[in-house]
């Protein structure tokens, strides 16, 4: 969906609601257009903001979110936006979301990660836009360092002179430029042969973690299930490194990206791809969801 933006336009929204503008590409908002077709919030920032005003009417829904992410590039670049650009420019870009997928907020141990590419190997992204701290940055990435083949922070040109000292050996550094692409400023080593077992089995669910531990030793323990998790844990200790991360990376890509999920991707505006694939929106949800987007609804729009 191609969506013209008057820059005219953009001026006249209240830049204070910046934040709220980012606020209606939630979770929350989106799975309640997806179920009910319409969200209070988003009807509430688009009027107060100035937002309805400034562009009028639009056709379907799906116009608006295209016309409100055109203003989050422009004026308050925030995680989403990044999060957004880094799908389009790798899952649908570099690769396809035939043979890509991008999960956002992976937990790694009592972390998560912002977004992580499953391209037949892992790489995991903390995006630190111009908004945000660092305090807790040196702790993120010797998590994720524990699970990915690859790590890279995510950040602004402006940030690169602040976070490259910075960063341990071996984190990679992306920077967005005022272009919107993606610059390496220093490019990720490779940690998939010293991955730690036990970090990878509990960034897994269940159904996954046991997945591996039947594809390495053909069978899952036959326990009680208050024993299936110590005894996987075990198990897991013996994969050598390399193979573990290789078994995740597989077995989260077949259970994390179904074929109606990469339909589902494909078919909604650029603006919410990265929305499709970290929401997890249920089977009738994103056919809700596409509804919404086509028809709309006037309340929605407006």
């Amino acid at each position: 969906m191609e969506v013209a933006v008057s820059q005219a336009s953009l001026r006249q929204v209240d830049p204070r609601f910046g934040r709220n503008l980012a606020s209606l590409f939630s979770a929350s908002v989106l799975q309640r257009i997806a179920t009910t077709g319409t969200s209070d919030l988003m009807e509430y920032v688009l009027a107060q903001s100035g937002f309805s005003a400034a562009f009028g009417t639009v056709d379907c829904l799906g116009e608006r979110f295209e016309q409100v992410y055109q203003y989050l590039l422009r004026y308050y670049r925030c995680e989403y936006v990044y999060k957004n650009l880094l799908v389009e420019k790798l899952v649908f870009g570099r690769h396809s979301p035939n043979s890509a997928t991008m999960l956002g907020e992976f937990r790694v141990g009592s972390r998560k990660a912002d977004a992580v590419l499953l391209n037949g190997t892992s790489c995991g992204f903390e995006i630190k836009t111009e908004l945000d701290s660092l305090d807790r940055l040196d702790e993120q990435l010797y998590a994720y360092i524990s699970v990915f083949d690859r790590v890279y922070v995510v950040t602004s040109e402006e940030r690169e002179a602040e976070l490259l000292p910075r960063l341990p050996e071996g984190v990679g550094l992306l920077l967005l430029t005022r272009r919107l692409t993606f610059r390496e400023a220093r490019k990720a080593g490779s940690g998939r042969n010293s991955v730690r077992q036990r970090q990878i089995l509990d960034s897994m669910r269940r159904p996954e973690y046991t997945q591996v531990v039947k594809s390495v030793f053909g069978a899952v323990p036959d326990v009680p299930n208050g024993r299936i998790y110590s005894e996987c844990s075990a198990l897991f200790d013996r994969i050598p490194a390399g193979r573990a991360h290789d078994e995740m990376v597989r077995t989260l890509f077949r259970h994390r990206s179904s074929p109606a999920l990469r339909q589902f991707v494909t078919r909604v505006p650029a603006s919410l791809r990265a929305a499709a694939l970290m929401i997890p929106f249920e089977r009738r949800q994103m056919d809700g969801f596409l509804e919404r987007l086509a028809i709309g609804r006037r309340l929605a729009c407006a």
